[in-house]
């Protein structure tokens, strides 16, 4: 993003920026600095596509060893594994599925932040669909793209930057494609150099520690949101003091963690509508649902039941 700046026209205000600066060897930026950057850089754009001009402005070499490892598979469907396998090289943003079906697949993605939520998943996509038709040499034509967001501005818009139709207020954020296009090669296709890669990636992943301590941390959440951090952190084997000192070195804190995750949940559970409020707020480690309506409002500036209303 930073790097596309110049080329977009765009310019962002030093405090934005300066996490970056203060940390130029971090091989992770914490997600409350990205939710910053990102916010700058779309209120300094009117442009409400910027999102899939910036995945289109992305670069192969901007996924680290990923996008040289997944230009070097044998075709698209080997390129997509290895993107599901190695996701985590690319940062802890959101994560991607692969799912075959007949004769339509999908690449499901399931975004983890909650600011510029739809210029980000715009930007992952258009970034996707280029490099997908860079690999295959243009051969690459998916069927339609679906949003789970509503569109920013007219369809024939999105169309035109996307190539292909567009579904908006869908179920998944997917890209859906043929069996046929999965099977299609890859024009820089190089068995040897994808070994190669794989070899390095897998070092790589070893070196992030399988996953990062603010990557734990939201694991464990996610599976018990009530829990508090002196649970957390016995579950790590520490101290809940230690676990605010090492989350802070991470850029974050244990309450932002918390917030994070129980939002992702009550807005995943307010989306089954015949989920009930009382049950949410008690899975979510609320007094009541009272509590829960004041923090939602907190996270969101809705009610939970306005944000049920408009899914």
């Amino acid at each position: 993003m930073l790097a596309a700046c110049p080329r977009l026209g765009i310019t962002l205000p030093a405090t934005a920026t300066a996490w970056m600066q203060q940390h130029p060897d971090a091989t992770r930026v914490p997600m409350e600095v990205q939710d910053r950057i990102w916010d700058e850089f779309c209120a300094a754009s009117d442009d409400p596509l910027i999102g899939l001009h910036l995945g289109q402005d992305t670069q192969p070499g901007n996924l680290d060893i990923v996008g040289l490892l997944l230009m070097s598979c044998s075709n698209l469907e080997e390129a997509l594994e290895m993107l599901v396998d190695y996701q985590q090289i690319i940062g802890d943003g959101g994560e991607f599925f692969l799912e075959r079906g007949n004769p339509v697949w999908h690449l499901r993605y399931e975004p983890h932040f909650h600011c510029r939520t739809r210029e980000r998943v715009e930007a992952v996509f258009a970034m996707l669909l280029q490099l997908g038709r860079w690999t295959s040499g243009g051969a690459f034509v998916p069927h339609c793209v679906h949003f789970q967001h509503r569109a920013a501005t007219d369809l024939a818009a999105y169309e035109q930057l996307l190539g292909c139709t567009a579904d908006f207020e869908a179920r998944n954020n997917e890209i859906c494609f043929t069996s046929e296009q999965a099977a299609l090669p890859l024009i820089q296709s190089n068995p040897a150099v994808t070994r190669h890669l794989r070899l390095l990636a897998d070092q790589m992943l070893a070196s992030l520690d399988s996953r990062t301590l603010t990557s734990q941390v939201q694991g464990l959440l996610q599976k018990n949101p009530a829990a508090n951090k002196d649970d957390i952190a016995e579950q790590l084997h520490m101290s809940g003091r230690h676990l605010n000192r090492l989350l802070a070195d991470d850029g974050t804190s244990f309450k932002l963690l918390q917030d994070t995750t129980r939002r992702q949940l009550a807005e995943k559970a307010l989306q089954q509508q015949d989920s009930r409020m009382a049950d949410i707020a008690e899975q979510l480690g609320f007094s009541d649902e009272s509590a829960f309506a004041k923090a939602f409002r907190r996270w969101t500036g809705q009610s939970p039941s306005q944000f049920r209303n408009e899914t």
